[in-house]
């Protein structure tokens, strides 16, 4: 496994996910910002993923670490694997991607 990941920004990129708790700094990518989910969880609602407006997302099986620069998504601290999709039409399509491939929903009945 790769130590850290840089990710271009595309052009107006904007990103969602992570902690809940940060939901006022959202979208990610017009201001500098960072957060490790490994640290702090910020009240336990987080999770290792982060959905593109551009049709891009990112997701791991255990939490990292990321930082937004105008430039670049960097991922870093990962536990595991992580794994970067593009090639969506949006953000509801990278987040059904995402879901489908990592985390599907299972018929309990």
């Amino acid at each position: 496994m790769e130590d850290k990941y840089v990710i271009p920004m595309l052009s107006g990129e904007r990103w969602w996910g992570g902690r809940a708790a940060d939901g006022m700094s959202m979208p990610y990518g017009m201001d500098a910002f960072e957060a490790d989910l490994i640290e702090t969880l910020g009240m336990n609602q987080a999770a290792p993923l982060l959905l593109s407006s551009k049709g891009r997302y990112v997701w791991s099986e255990e939490p990292f670490a990321f930082s937004f620069s105008a430039e670049d998504l960097v991922i870093s601290n990962g536990k595991s694997k992580v794994t970067v999709a593009e090639g969506f039409e949006n953000l509801r399509e990278a987040f059904r991607q995402a879901a489908s491939r990592h985390f599907p929903a299972r018929d309990i009945c």
